[in-house]
């Protein structure tokens, strides 16, 4: 069945086209045209198929003559889909058949195969695995009293279905697989609502028809049914066919008679019988012949039927409750009451309610494991090919009110384990066989530990992805359900180690999660190594981020290696991988192939730290809160270090972080520089400059950082210029500057240069002129303030003394201002006196502008000294409008301008004002 739906489909090699393919079957016999599975096999001579690789589906077998190749395809999807060749031995001569089988019974595919020289075989020394059961899947809730599990494929759908029944008050049912196995999915279909008090229930195909028929017990109507399969799944087309037995205890069946048809076995715990129904092919077991094993089985609890002795024919094991007795019936062929010879295995159990046969210690005979429930043990006996001769091997001796007992190959390693259900325990276990063929020992392991008495276990492989799932049936709990094995070869136990609740935008190696990977194989496999891990970025409502914002918050991801201490420690950890450029939602770590810090050593495991570099612009207004996924489930990857084949990872549930919130610190540097130190009074414009810088050592960058700048400016000091910020003069007349200077990223410098011109008229002083600077951020927090503020104060020479001149000017003073165009914080101003006899002064002014014409006043004083204005200017163009024509209206002109020289020389107004002015004039206000 390659296509996985049921149906047989046919494999060919063909030697002429060197093509191996396969038709599909559609299910009534009706075949495709030939898939190629490849066209690559020089004189393809055999094709067979088997699941190399344990994934539930066949794969593809092939050997080709002419090239000496044995290789295989792997079924990719279940579906027929192959992958490329893999070669298994090349170089061989003549090839020509190939058989897949466990020559080494160590749980995976060997090969042997013949070519025209020899037989030779090839041994598979694939990773082995665990097996863990951590997913639970309530098939039914509600089905009452749930007594007993069986699965098969009822449909013939190629999946496997559930089977139940329950006693309260008595029910056969059976549950469908589509084949997702999501517990939503399964549908019911009644088989009998009216089977009182069913307590046991199995599937066989009784009428040889090919569809799977339904086998039942009910102690309340003290009979055995069958129930024909139609094929449509409609519970009225279930044909009923029963015989009386008295109080069954248990129903199961197999042919007993090697004729090739299924008998049916049951138990009746009352009669104290074992017995077995012979099928003669009529529908009406009523008429089928019944066969009593024994008849005085006291309290006859369970029987299995396979063959103990190697015979080939099938015998018979059962469970005595009452008569506290483990025994074998030997069929001698004749299906005679009197030729089944009884065997004691043991007669000092205290209470065995289930029995299973399995060759646990891998001799290739039938051991014999029983569930005894008083003794609250799990024992096996092993089969010395000397019936009368039974060791007794006990597993577990303290499994509380053991109900039910299967042996399988739980980890897909080649031995038997044992799953077993606790009634008083509550529970459903399994113990691993370490497969040591003398005296295997046993690790137990919890399937479920919350269940309220379990009566019944089966083990089937539930969703066809190549292991055993458990199965339970729980009266307490009336439910059926079954538990997924998501064992793997290789395992990646994740821990959360985000214990902070902030985390500063720019630091390097935040820890969020541990990972341990560890080796699921044993002895003799070859190492592993990790190929990717997955890794989700997230917001705290679990909303993937995007490119765009992970990047900003996150600069790289980092794995290293611990270097055994448990913690972290960058300088002594080995960094392994790094990833830098992020995408939307899932992040691929991947590692380099053979690099020997990703091998995981064979049954041992390494730790591994999963490290954020948060980046220095991450600021808290992009995504202040975020989580990291580990995606345990089934995305994260490794691979057989020798071969690099792909290997399966076990089940563990995703791991989220704790969710924590990006912040910022910064640290400020202030630094400054002055160009003098004193400064003579008089000596120029901007005769006094302070550069003042502020630097930004992080961790954080930083965002609306400010300025503030504090000046003390005496009389006769002002700012002539300022290459970066805004003056303000505060209401006490104390002047200071805003300095914004927008973001400034880790180890940035932004500077601004202050100008004063300390003029003739300034007071000699010591450290009397200055500033105090300081820096500020709206999204951070400042840190280390000790170099946060700057500060300087200067002293002032005094101005060099002049000649006061003694005759008053008799010139007519010209005033031409000039505006300079290559500055915006100076106005060139130039005056020349004219001389003239009369005695009167009356300015004249005569402008120069390349903004315009010249204005004329309209208002010229006729003698005595400059006017001086009655009211203080006010803020804006209009306080400079001191000789309005006619009102005061913002308007500047060049009589205004005259005013303001003649009182900056009588002292009366400060020259800042005349800076302002200039700036005004310059702006073309």
């Amino acid at each position: 069945d390659v296509d996985g739906d049921g149906d047989l489909d046919v494999l060919a090699a063909v030697a002429g086209d060197d093509a191996v393919v396969w038709y599909e079957n559609d299910g009534s016999g009706d075949f495709s045209d030939a898939q190629e599975i490849t066209d690559q096999a020089n004189g393809a001579s055999h094709v067979t198929a088997a699941d190399l690789d344990r994934d539930g589906d066949l794969d593809v077998f092939a050997t080709s003559e002419n090239d000496g190749k044995v290789a295989w395809f792997e079924n990719t999807d279940s579906a027929g889909t192959f992958g490329p060749e893999k070669t298994i031995r090349p170089g061989a001569i003549g090839t020509r058949s190939v058989t897949p089988a466990d020559i080494d019974n160590d749980g995976d595919l060997d090969v042997v195969f013949a070519s025209s020289a020899s037989i030779e075989r090839v041994f598979n020394e694939t990773i082995h695995r665990s097996a863990s059961f951590p997913i639970r899947h309530t098939v039914d809730p509600d089905f009452d009293g749930a007594r007993s599990v069986y699965a098969a494929d009822m449909d013939s759908d190629g999946d496997v279905d559930l089977l139940g029944a329950a006693t309260n008050p008595g029910s056969i049912a059976w549950w469908e697989n589509d084949g997702t196995t999501q517990v939503a999915n399964w549908t019911e279909h009644v088989v009998d609502d009216d089977y009182m008090t069913a307590v046991s229930v199995h599937a066989a195909d009784i009428n040889c028809d090919g569809k799977m028929d339904i086998l039942g017990a009910s102690r309340g109507d003290s009979k055995v049914t069958w129930w024909e399969n139609d094929g449509t799944n409609n519970a009225s087309n279930w044909t009923e066919h029963s015989t009386t037995l008295v109080f069954p205890k248990s129903v199961s069946a197999a042919d007993m008679d090697s004729d090739g048809d299924i008998d049916i076995l049951a138990t009746s715990d009352d009669n104290n019988q074992v017995l077995w129904f012979e099928n003669d092919g009529a529908d009406n077991l009523s008429n089928w012949t019944k066969h009593t094993v024994d008849s005085m089985f006291m309290g006859a609890s369970s029987v299995y039927a396979a063959d103990i002795d190697g015979d080939g024919k099938t015998d018979l094991i059962g469970s005595a409750f009452d008569g506290d007795l483990i025994a074998m019936w030997r069929n001698d062929g004749t299906n005679n009451v009197g030729n089944w010879t009884e065997h004691t295995i043991d007669a000092s159990v205290d209470g065995p309610s289930s029995v299973h046969a399995a060759d646990v210690d891998g001799d290739s005979d039938l051991d014999v494991i029983a569930s005894i429930n008083r003794d609250s043990d799990v024992v096996w006996w092993e089969n010395t090919r000397n019936l009368s001769n039974w060791p007794k091997h006990t597993v577990d001796d303290f499994f509380g009110g053991t109900t039910s007992v299967y042996g399988s190959d739980m980890d897909c390693d080649g031995d038997v384990d044992i799953v077993a259900a606790g009634g008083i325990e509550d529970a459903i276990h399994w113990w691993e066989n370490d497969g040591n063929l003398i005296s295997p020992t046993w690790t137990e392991h919890a399937v479920e530990d919350s269940i309220d008495n379990p009566r019944s276990i089966h083990v089937s492989d539930m969703d066809g992805d190549g292991d055993m799932d458990v199965l339970g049936a729980a009266s307490a709990d009336d439910d059926i359900t079954w538990w997924e094995n998501r064992g793997g070869q290789f395992a990646l136990m994740t821990e959360d180690l985000v214990s902070f609740a902030t985390a500063v935008a720019g630091t390097s190696g935040v820890a969020v999660l541990g990972v341990t990977a560890t080796h699921r194989g044993r002895v003799g496999d070859s190492p592993a190594e990790l190929t990717s891990l997955e890794l989700l970025l997230e917001d705290d409502e679990g909303e993937a981020l995007s490119a765009f914002h992970a990047n900003i918050l996150i600069s790289s991801i980092r794995v290293y290696l611990d270097n055994n201490s448990g913690a972290f420690e960058a300088g002594s950890d080995s960094l392994v991988t790094t990833l830098e450029d992020l995408s939307s939602g899932t992040q691929t770590i991947t590692f380099d192939d053979g690099d020997p810090l990703a091998r995981i050593p064979v049954s041992g495991e390494r730790y591994y730290f999963v490290v954020l570099d948060l980046d220095s612009k991450a600021y808290p207004s992009v995504w202040p809160d975020f989580r990291i996924t580990h995606l345990t489930e089934s995305t994260s990857k490794a691979e057989d270090f020798e071969n690099d084949n792909p290997l399966q990872l076990e089940y563990t549930p995703n791991v989220i972080s704790s969710t924590f919130e990006i912040v910022q610190q910064v640290d400020f540097a202030l630094s400054h520089t002055e160009s003098v130190d004193p400064v003579q009074a008089g000596s120029g414009l901007g005769n006094l400059v302070y550069q003042i810088d502020v630097t930004n050592h992080g961790p954080s960058s930083a965002n609306t950082v400010s300025g503030q700048i504090a000046l003390t400016l005496p009389e006769g000091a002002t700012v002539e210029s300022i290459s970066d910020g805004v003056l303000l003069q505060g209401s006490n007349a104390v002047p200071s500057i805003i300095w914004s200077i927008g973001s400034l990223s880790v180890d940035a410098t932004e500077t601004t240069t202050i100008a004063i011109t300390v003029d003739s008229s300034a007071q000699a002083g010591t450290d009397v002129i200055g500033f105090t600077a300081s820096a500020s951020t709206l999204n951070g927090t400042v840190i280390n303030p000790d170099d946060d503020e700057t500060s300087e104060f200067t002293s002032i020479l005094a101005a060099p003394p002049t000649d006061t001149p003694t005759n008053t000017p008799t010139g007519t003073p010209t005033l031409t201002p000039t505006p300079t165009e290559t500055s915006t914080n100076t106005m060139e101003v130039i005056l020349t006196e004219t001389p003239t006899p009369t005695e009167d002064l009356t300015p004249t002014p005569t402008e120069t502008s390349t903004d315009g014409p010249s204005p004329t006043p309209t208002d010229t004083p006729t003698d005595g000294p400059s006017p001086t204005p009655t009211e203080t200017p006010v803020s804006g163009l209009g306080g400079y409008d001191v000789q309005p024509q006619p009102v005061l209206d913002g308007k500047i002109d060049a009589r205004d301008l005259i005013e303001w020289l003649q009182r900056i020389q009588n002292n009366v107004e400060d020259s800042q004002l005349l800076f302002g002015f200039s700036q005004y004039w310059q702006a073309g206000e």
